[in-house]
């Protein structure tokens, strides 16, 4: 599983920088985690134009998805 995070900072300001957490994932394969950080990277310059979106990055959660039709 992956959780998908990208890093915004202020225009101008690179020191002033967050991370930006998905709320949708974990997801079971690592191209889904992807689609999600160029989708969450285009809203966030879509929404404010004074960040830049500097790095994106899918990272491991330790956890194994879920055999599929099983549910805990």
């Amino acid at each position: 599983m992956f959780e998908a995070m990208v890093l915004v900072c202020m225009m101008g300001n690179l020191q002033d920088c967050y991370v930006a957490d998905d709320t949708r994932g974990p997801y079971k394969e690592i191209t889904e985690c992807i689609d999600r950080t160029t989708e969450m990277s285009m809203q966030i310059m879509s929404i404010n134009e004074t960040h830049v979106v500097m790095g994106v990055r899918c990272d491991p959660t330790g956890e194994e998805p879920e055999p599929d039709g099983v549910k805990t």
